[in-house]
């Protein structure tokens, strides 16, 4: 089994095996890309996530997509309505994991990814105010959400990869 395989064999593919929170942030990112500003369904969504704190939960929101639109980097989104996940989807939840853990490290290096290296502070309280916005609304993140997302029976068939 080749490198590539092993990757793809140990990360989640599948939007159904997100909780809601990193569900929630997959789909938003998605629907703003594809759908217009003033999208209703959207506004209906970003509503019943934030409650209360919607002002400061879109702010957070329309902050990570500016920021990340500015970086050195293509991301690759999935369509709205599409069930596979992306590896730059997958490091958004990462991201978000981590900037609702405040663990500024695992933050920064997937930040670096996303981002291409390009401003990548800019990022960090925009993240970590909208992940705390759902973990106060009981949304949380997983602490490691590839690695929660592969079953123990996936982990213990899967070989070690080795450097040819």
């Amino acid at each position: 089994m080749n490198a590539v395989a092993l990757a793809s064999a140990s990360m989640p593919n599948n939007i159904c095996d997100l909780v809601y929170a990193e569900h929630f942030s997959v789909w938003a990112m998605r629907t703003a890309v594809a759908c217009p500003h003033s999208c209703r369904i959207l506004h209906r969504e970003l509503r019943h996530a934030f409650g209360e704190e919607v002002t400061e939960g879109c702010t957070a929101f329309s902050q990570i997509l500016i920021t990340l639109s500015s970086g050195k980097r293509t991301l690759t989104i999935g369509r709205p309505g599409h069930i596979d996940l992306t590896h730059d989807e997958l490091s958004l939840v990462a991201l978000l994991c981590a900037a609702q853990n405040a663990d500024e490290t695992r933050f920064a290096a997937h930040a670096n990814w996303l981002m291409g290296n390009d401003r990548i502070y800019a990022l960090y309280q925009p993240c970590r105010t909208f992940a705390t916005i759902l973990s106060r609304r009981g949304h949380g993140f997983r602490l490691r959400p590839c690695a929660a997302l592969v079953s123990t029976s996936q982990r213990a068939e899967t070989p070690a990869l080795r450097l040819a």
